[in-house]
């Protein structure tokens, strides 16, 4: 699955802005990110940045889990956050 497709399957599924900003590296500098914003990148396959291929396997990971287990979000981001450190 594609990275723009598991972010709007976690909005479909009820992801907050605020927990997709809190599992993206702008995060540590108090930056925002829209849904909108992020779809609008990821749309383009391309090499990305070390923090954005982090970031990738975040969302990758809580939409999978999410998927096979419908398990708290909450449980699920911290998992990945343990797995793939905020590092700017």
């Amino acid at each position: 699955m594609t990275i723009s497709k598991d972010l709007k399957y976690l909005k479909k599924n009820g992801f907050t802005e605020n927990q997709i900003n809190s599992i993206h590296h702008w995060s540590i500098n108090g930056r925002w990110i829209s849904y909108e914003n992020l779809i609008s990148y990821f749309e383009v396959p391309k090499n990305y940045h070390a923090r954005n291929e982090k970031f990738v396997e975040r969302v990758q990971f809580i939409a999978s889990e999410h998927r096979k287990s419908k398990q708290s979000f909450q449980k699920a981001i911290n998992d990945a956050l343990d797995r793939w450190p905020l590092v700017w």
